[in-house]
């Protein structure tokens, strides 16, 4: 179901004010002050503040977005199908990195905020297991664990993510393209045959 624009406000407000002050300390009074809406209006639309920030997270989830990338843009050659994937990957986490950030401030919080940032990589590493297994009977990639290769692709990228999300450019200058370009190529190299 779609939602509203006020609702789309009301939501946005609330991810920008729990994510500058945390959870307690955003108030339903200030949501609705930058919303630019009344305040019984969050509470028509979503009952409680908590309604606010749960509806938030319902409306992302990186499984479709997966799917759709490895049914559409997988070429079958190892090192431009992860590069493509890396550069989806972080194009999708830098789109919902407040609602990461906000789950790492209020981590245990909102079980349900936590459940879905466990999603993400999960998505993952489901669908980069079922291509690594497909590389695998394609002679493409080496014999090895593709539990601990797809997670070594998460953790490499997750990783990188949550540094910039952390510390922005203070711990690496190296922008995405970069990181990907040089990460990869060797990540490549590693699983060929």
């Amino acid at each position: 179901m779609a939602r509203s624009k006020t609702a789309e406000k009301i939501i946005q407000a609330a991810i920008e004010l729990v994510k500058e002050k945390g959870y307690t300390a955003a108030t339903t009074k200030e949501i609705a002050m930058r919303a630019g809406v009344n305040e019984v209006t969050i509470f028509r639309n979503f009952k409680s503040k908590k309604g606010v920030i749960e509806a938030a997270v319902a409306e992302f989830s990186y499984v479709p977005h997966l799917k759709q990338f490895l049914q559409t843009e997988i070429v079958w050659e190892l090192e431009t199908d992860l590069k493509n994937l890396a550069r989806h990957y972080h194009n999708f986490l830098d789109g919902v990195k407040d609602i990461i950030a906000i789950g790492i401030r209020e981590a245990g919080e909102f079980p349900e905020l936590d459940g879905e940032i466990a999603k993400i990589p999960q998505g993952l590493k489901e669908e980069l297991s079922i291509y690594f297994a497909k590389m695998q009977e394609k002679g493409s990639i080496i014999d090895t664990n593709i539990e601990a290769q797809v997670m070594n692709f998460i953790w490499i990228n997750f990783g990188y993510f949550l540094s910039k999300l952390r510390f922005a450019d203070r711990l690496t200058e190296v922008d995405d393209e970069k990181f990907i370009e040089n990460n990869i190529v060797l990540y490549a190299r590693a699983l060929r045959p």
